[in-house]
């Protein structure tokens, strides 16, 4: 990690941000159909699928330690090799009676390197990149992260498929298969980025000592898998998923104190680290409009929250259930390969148009783009085509739209709020809260999708004399239509969004 080279970007961007989408498209997207396929119901598929994500949404706590403490490449280099390690030990796990809860515990983990090595990741990004070369790479940098998508959501669910219709495989040995590919591919990043990935110019940090990075980190994964698996074990034993979601809130709760207890340990042992820390969240909210521009991060992706857990298992679902169903290959190719790849021209295509007119200019168009073409899936659960042909089509239209969206709100984060001193930490707190968004409703979507919870809901808004009349529409149809009214919250408060620093083109 010595060379003081200067490496172009086009040599690391694409490959920090593949390595990136590897881990939450993991763990959000092919953990949902692997657990389906092993039989866990679609309430628990989406409940846990959905409280893996909450380590990308605790980055605002995370990142003011990383600021004070060691260097960006480092944290990228060794939580790519420890996500290796912890994929490889999934595969042991699979065949265990208690399968689930190890595996979520393991995934728990993988959330939180994956979570540190996206702080450290943007960090470089906005470290090495003047604005307008974000701008530019700001395309490449959606693009590489979703073709993580194409591969893992993809083409290695279409392989699980594969080897279950045609290997001879069983669902535990495919889905083991998928778990050694992610753990090599991992492994691969992270020992060419020890080469390829800029060293860090700012205060000579390169130079200071390695270990205490490493003990830190093992030391904070090993207290995290420890808890989360406890966590893990009581919650799975409980019947709170089905009645007392207020179980899940002090869960929450005892995460946030347990990483606060960090802070604590900080400003016992390193004080004035302690106090660079405080000043970073100080700064982040004394930002102008920083709180309207929480919300409207925090609204921005909260229909795709809903639609990102539901969708996978819609296509899936036997048709007399009211899904669509679609094979592991055909989804892989269709949902997890075609639309990944539209998502990543979507993507491309929006950076340079974002270049061309400047965000201001185009943000309630990009808000628009990303929330509407959800309606494609309210329209499947209407109309259950059986057509491969307009299947596809369909999901295509719907993550080209979901890229292009998508980007106006990656920069919008990075040229309004995280300009500073701390660009680092206050990106990463206004990621974190962007993934609050798409968790939070993602949590609760498997409940909202069964016909009982929308029974509850129907009777607590005072249609409850009208349920025999909804009937037809329970199920699918009624929760894709809850999408697309938690699609105009964003695309109204886009209107109100003032811009505070300048975001012309050159």
């Amino acid at each position: 990690m010595n060379s003081t080279k200067k490496r172009k970007p086009i040599f690391w961007v694409p490959t920090v941000y593949f390595a990136m989408g590897i881990p939450f498209i993991a763990l959000s997207l092919v953990s949902t159909i692997m657990f389906k396929d092993l039989g866990v119901s679609n309430e628990e598929i989406a409940y846990w699928t959905s409280l893996l994500t909450l380590p990308w949404s605790l980055k605002w706590l995370f990142s003011p330690i990383m600021e004070t403490f060691g260097t960006k490449k480092r944290y990228i280099v060794l939580t790519e090799i420890i996500s290796a390690l912890l994929f490889g030990m999934i595969i042991f796990a699979l065949p265990l009676t208690d399968f689930f809860k190890i595996t979520l515990a393991l995934m728990a983990v993988i959330a939180i390197s994956g979570s540190i090595h996206d702080i450290a990741g943007d960090g470089v990004y906005m470290q090495e990149l003047d604005t307008e070369t974000q701008s530019v790479y700001s395309g490449w940098q959606g693009a590489f992260y979703n073709m993580a998508k194409i591969l893992a959501n993809g083409g290695l669910v279409f392989l699980a498929g594969w080897l279950t219709s045609k290997g001879g495989f069983n669902q535990i040995q495919a889905w083991q298969s998928i778990m050694v590919i992610f753990a090599i591919i991992m492994a691969g990043i992270g020992l060419y980025h020890i080469k390829f990935l800029p060293q860090s110019q700012v205060k000579n940090l390169d130079k200071e000592p390695f270990k205490p990075v490493f003990t830190t980190m093992i030391a904070i994964k090993i207290i995290s898998f420890l808890a989360i698996g406890c966590a893990v074990w009581f919650l799975s034993n409980t019947s709170f998923i089905q009645n007392n979601f207020y179980q899940t809130f002090l869960l929450l709760g005892g995460i946030l104190l347990f990483t606060f207890f960090l802070f604590i340990l900080m400003d016992i042992f390193a004080p004035s680290k302690s106090k660079e820390t405080k000043l970073v969240f100080k700064e982040f909210f004394k930002k102008k409009y920083i709180g309207l521009y929480l919300i409207f991060i925090f609204l921005y992706r909260f229909a795709e929250g809903l639609a990102m857990k539901i969708a996978p298992i819609f296509l899936k679902d036997n048709p007399q259930l009211g899904g669509i169903g679609l094979s592991n290959e055909q989804y892989g190719l269709i949902y997890g390969t075609f639309g990944a790849v539209a998502f990543v021209l979507g993507s491309i295509l929006a950076g340079y148009y974002i270049s061309r007119f400047g965000l201001k200019k185009v943000l309630f168009s990009l808000v628009c783009i990303f929330n509407i073409p959800f309606v494609v899936y309210l329209l499947f659960a209407i109309y259950q085509p059986e057509n491969m042909i307009l299947i596809a089509t369909g999901i295509i239209f719907e993550y080209f739209s979901y890229g292009f969206g998508f980007v106006g709100l990656i920069l919008f984060m990075m040229q309004q709020i995280a300009p500073g001193k701390y660009q680092m930490a206050h990106y990463a707190i206004a990621n974190s809260l962007m993934n609050l968004g798409v968790m939070i409703p993602g949590m609760i979507s498997g409940y909202l999708s069964t016909t009982q919870v929308q029974k509850q809901l129907l009777t607590f808004i005072g249609l409850g004399n009208q349920i025999e009349v909804l009937s037809p529409y329970l199920g699918y149809e009624l929760f894709f239509i809850l999408v697309m009214i938690m699609t105009l919250p964003a695309i109204l408060i886009t209107k109100f969004v003032p811009f505070t620093h300048d975001d012309s083109k050159n």
